[in-house]
């Protein structure tokens, strides 16, 4: 637990040098103060089956997801990809898609695109 006189690190500094684990000793609080702001699937309401299909079933909520990956914005972008693919929201996706940096793992996402390129 973070003591009540130590100031939160912010996202920015975390960036590049913060590891799922040291999440871990700070309260479901704090991590949530850290993350503000950061876009997620939960912030979408997912259903039980979505959750299935994204593989993110085992994630009760937010802080667990964030607990699980910690910074990773590929990450977030990619699920969030995923999840508006799965809705049916094309163009949601492809704006999600857009944001990921990482090119293997667009290029694995690329994948999930096919079935529905091809009822198109």
């Amino acid at each position: 637990m973070l003591s009540e006189n130590k100031k939160l690190p912010t996202l920015e500094e975390l960036k590049g040098k913060y590891q799922p684990e040291e999440l871990k000793d700070l309260t479901d609080e704090d991590i949530l103060k850290i993350f503000e702001g950061v876009e997620t699937v939960w912030d979408y309401n997912p259903t039980q089956i979505e959750l299935g299909g994204l593989t993110l079933d085992r994630y009760r909520n937010k802080v667990e997801y964030f607990k699980r990956y910690g910074i990773d914005d590929d990450t977030f972008a990619g699920d969030l990809f995923s999840l508006f693919l799965l809705r049916g929201n094309e163009n949601k996706a492809e704006y999600y898609f857009n944001l990921i940096e990482d090119k293997e793992y667009k290029e694995i996402l690329e994948i999930k695109k096919l079935p529905f390129d091809l009822v198109r």
